[in-house]
């Protein structure tokens, strides 16, 4: 009688420990997620320079010859003039440009090479680089030199010339004092003036700059000195 009742407790600890074991938690492997797939932002490049219009190229490089020659020009800090001696200026000058410059001399008529030509662009003095003039004031004269009909303001300077048994009204550079020609109120537009200027007194360097926007002035009388 015994034996049948330890089978039977037996077989019930078997059944309670299958429970127990049905019961326990199970392991799960955990699937990691793939790492993010790198999708770093590439680094903006800077846009490429945008090259500048062939008239702008064109008139600095007209320019850059010129501009070596003025910049190392001298000039007082405080009335912005040029400070060369005669001498210095007879270095730097040719024989020709020297005798109607500085000498006040002037050019035979037709025989400078700006008298009869024309378009957009700066003519600056020979001697110091000042700009004087633009194309947009040019106009051709029969009189077979360079004419303009107004001027940059402040870049002329203004005198009575009594020589040759005339009064005229000479015009000269305000930077550097270099003679340019004269001044006279016959022009045929609108301002009735023209300035008529020795070719060698001036350069011309083709490009775009104009005088719309610019202050200028058409003087055809000089001031009383001070």
């Amino acid at each position: 009688m015994i034996r049948p009742v330890m089978l039977t407790f037996a077989a019930a600890l078997a059944t309670v420990a299958g429970s127990l074991s049905a019961c326990s938690p199970r392991s799960s492997t955990v699937e990691q997620a793939a790492p993010p797939t790198s999708t770093s932002t590439p680094t903006p490049t800077a846009p490429a320079p945008t090259p500048a219009p062939a008239a702008a190229q064109a008139t600095e490089t007209a320019m850059d010859p010129l501009l070596a020659q003025w910049k190392d020009i001298p000039v007082d800090p405080v009335t912005g003039m040029v400070t060369l001696t005669e001498v210095q200026w007879q270095q730097r000058l040719t024989p020709e440009q020297y005798r109607i410059l500085r000498q006040k001399g002037t050019e035979r008529p037709y025989s400078g090479k700006l008298w009869n030509t024309g378009g957009p662009g700066e003519y600056r003095c020979a001697a110091c680089g000042n700009l004087l003039f633009t194309g947009d004031d040019k106009f051709i004269s029969e009189c077979g030199w360079p004419a303009f009909d107004k001027a940059i303001k402040g870049s002329i300077r203004y005198e009575t010339d009594r020589s040759h048994g005339m009064i005229r009204t000479e015009t000269m550079c305000n930077r550097c004092g270099g003679h340019l020609g004269h001044v006279f109120e016959d022009g045929p537009t609108q301002t009735g003036t023209r300035y008529c200027i020795n070719s060698l007194s001036i350069v011309y360097i083709p490009g775009t700059t104009s005088s719309k926007g610019m202050e200028t002035e058409a003087i055809v009388e000089a001031p009383p000195k001070k």
